[in-house]
């Protein structure tokens, strides 16, 4: 949460997470949305001073023996990215605003009068959302919108890699 709010105020300012659960997924997410990396909340001293040297340097921190797990979870993150926007890109203008709208719980009435269009029209982007993202239902073409929208938006920063390992530490 403190990292969020740092990365939401864009300052910039090297964050290394110090995590007792440093899974895969949960660093490459902290590493897309700008985190310099994660160490474990158990290694040693010195592992951990080498992580705040590595990140206030702008290289990758990547928790012992994990770095491999790390790059996958990311490849993994980034071709669901990939298709998260294609699927979008699918969409029409319309349908984009209308799901947008739609994933965060505005009603069929409210969306028509955003979008300056009819209720029926609304309801015939919603059917065509469905039919484009593979679900169907109002409150599932929602939640699949949610998803989406949330995995397409991520951004990841370029950045050079170090290993920190514990090693004869």
């Amino acid at each position: 949460d403190l990292f969020e709010a740092l990365h939401h105020r864009g300052l910039p300012t090297p964050v290394l997470i110090v995590a007792e659960d440093a899974t895969a997924d949960r660093v490459a997410q902290a590493l897309e949305i700008g985190a310099a990396g994660a160490v474990s909340a158990a290694c040693s001293v010195n592992a951990l001073c080498r992580g705040v040297r590595s990140a206030s340097s702008g290289s990758a921190v990547f928790p012992d023996g994990r770095r491999d797990d790390v790059l996958q979870a990311l490849r993994r993150r980034r071709l669901q990215r990939y298709y998260a926007q294609s699927r979008l890109a699918e969409l029409s203008i319309g349908e984009r605003q209308a799901l947008h709208m739609l994933s965060y719980g505005t009603s069929i009435s409210d969306i028509a009068d955003r979008m300056a269009v009819s209720p029926h029209t609304v309801r015939s982007y919603i059917h065509h959302l469905g039919d484009k993202i593979g679900v169907h239902g109002q409150l599932r073409i929602a939640a699949a919108g949610r998803e989406l929208l949330a995995t397409a938006h991520t951004t990841v920063p370029d950045g050079t890699i170090c290993v920190i390992d514990d090693e004869g530490a």
